[in-house]
């Protein structure tokens, strides 16, 4: 029997997804389809929502409002920010309850071969952070992998000529992971255990 068209166009976006491959996908999508007209409405208004997100002119990160609730809040110490790749990095960061600086969101980690490049890490506007906002520390908080090496070996020659102290988590995490996954205990160790970056 031939599949409805309807039904290979939303597993087909639900196979974009990083993840999800092409039988979950269509799964998925049966799934929604068994719940009935009042789940796939509001499945669709909170998708419809995501359009109205917009990015923190601060941290980069995607919101409900500009300044984010991080970068707006008063009780945040501005004299440290942790340079990250993604939001998901700050949601893992803020589990662990041991940060309470602000964070820089860099959209990716240097790597050619996945598109990612030198030219593509916002090193002007990190600059320009650093600069006008009075930060005393960066840190690092890259993933402990090739990648995130790559990118924080960059970006220390970056910024070498600021009057600022560069750190790194330290290496409590393990060499190849991700940040977002790691549990609250290896990072709060990785965070305290932080060490100070060499400027060549």
């Amino acid at each position: 029997m031939k599949k409805p068209q309807t039904i290979k166009k939303v597993a087909e976006r639900f196979s974009a997804i990083p993840g999800i491959g092409p039988k979950m996908a269509e799964r998925t999508t049966f799934f929604i389809l068994k719940q009935g007209n009042e789940f796939i409405d509001d499945f669709i208004a909170a998708l419809s929502e995501l359009k109205l997100m917009v990015r923190c002119g601060e941290c980069m990160a995607l919101g409900e409002k500009n300044p984010c609730d991080i970068c707006s809040h008063p009780l945040r110490d501005k004299t440290k920010l942790a340079v990250v790749e993604s939001s998901s990095d700050i949601d893992a960061i803020e589990r662990t309850q041991k940060y309470n600086g602000l964070y820089f969101i860099l959209g990716g980690l240097i790597s050619p071969l996945e598109g990612f490049k030198i030219s593509d890490v916002p090193s002007d506007a990190l600059r320009e952070r650093i600069k006008n906002r009075g930060v005393g520390e960066v840190i690092l908080a890259t993933d402990p992998n090739a990648k995130g090496e790559a990118t924080a070996i960059y970006l220390t020659d970056v910024l070498k000529d600021l009057d600022v102290k560069i750190t790194r988590l330290a290496y409590g995490l393990p060499f190849g992971g991700d940040l977002e996954y790691a549990d609250e205990i290896t990072l709060s160790s990785a965070i305290e255990g932080r060490r100070e970056v060499q400027k060549k």
